[in-house]
C-alpha cells in the first residue's frame, strides 16, 4: 500500500515538477540529450506484445507503477504502440544510468515517474496535466 502512495506522490510531484519546467525556459535539471529518441534499444525484447493494453501491463509491472489508469490514458493519448515502447525502453536506459532527478533536484524520480515525465514531454505538459486530472476523476468514481 505504501508503494501506491509513493507512486501517486511521484506522479503528483511530477505534475508540479512539469509545471515548473514548462514555466521557465532556463530549467537545466533535465537536458534534452537525456531524452534522445534515436537511441537503439535492440537489447530489450518486445516479448510479443502487440496492443497498448499489453504494453501498459508490462510498464506497470516492470516499472512498479501502481497508477495503471494514468499509464492507460497516456498510452492511449500517444496512440501508437511503437512510440509507447520507445518511451518504455528509454525509461529503462535512463534507470540503468543515473536515473532522472525531480526538477528541484531533491530526489531521484521513481521508474514510473521517469516514464510519466517522458510521456509528458511527448504529449505536452498542458495535456499531461489534463490527463492527470482526468485520471484523478476516474479514481474517485471507482
Amino acid at each position: 500500500e505504501s508503494s501506491e502512495s509513493d507512486s501517486d506522490s511521484d506522479s503528483d510531484s511530477s505534475d508540479s515538477d512539469l509545471s515548473s519546467d514548462s514555466d521557465s525556459d532556463d530549467s537545466s535539471s533535465d537536458s534534452d540529450s537525456e531524452y534522445s529518441e534515436e537511441d537503439d534499444s535492440s537489447d530489450i525484447d518486445d516479448e510479443g506484445e502487440s496492443t497498448l493494453d499489453e504494453l501498459a501491463v508490462r510498464i506497470c509491472k516492470d516499472l512498479k507503477e501502481d497508477n495503471r489508469t494514468l499509464v492507460d490514458l497516456l498510452l492511449n493519448e500517444i496512440g501508437d504502440y511503437n512510440t509507447g515502447m520507445m518511451l518504455y525502453k528509454q525509461t529503462l536506459r535512463l534507470e540503468k544510468g543515473k536515473g532522472v532527478m525531480t526538477a528541484d533536484g531533491s530526489r531521484r524520480r521513481t521508474p514510473g515517474g521517469v516514464f510519466m515525465h517522458l510521456c509528458a514531454n511527448r504529449v505536452g505538459h498542458k495535456r499531461y496535466k489534463e490527463l492527470n486530472k482526468q485520471c484523478n476523476k476516474i479514481k474517485k468514481i471507482k
